[in-house]
């Protein structure tokens, strides 16, 4: 059953790939990038309604951490 609903929804399986990859733990929110899960309807100055979606990136790549490291010394980090 969980798989079955895994796999229907393209944002459950992106979100599963990410979680059982090996990318490793972000080293705090300034070093991961963010993607919105909600789209807003915003209305431009003409009037003219549009859908848009917030996506947040580093400017630079993003540094992560090992696992001994995310369980031992920064478990509380978050």
């Amino acid at each position: 059953m969980y798989w079955d609903f895994i796999t229907s929804r393209q944002e459950s399986t992106y979100q599963t790939m990410r979680v059982y990859s090996d990318l490793g733990t972000p080293d705090g929110y300034r070093h991961m990038n963010g993607f919105g899960s909600h789209t807003f309807k915003m209305v431009n100055a003409t009037g003219d309604a549009v859908y848009v979606k917030f996506h947040y990136l580093v400017s630079s790549t993003p540094v992560v951490i090992s696992s001994i490291v995310s369980l031992t010394k920064y478990c509380i980090y978050f």
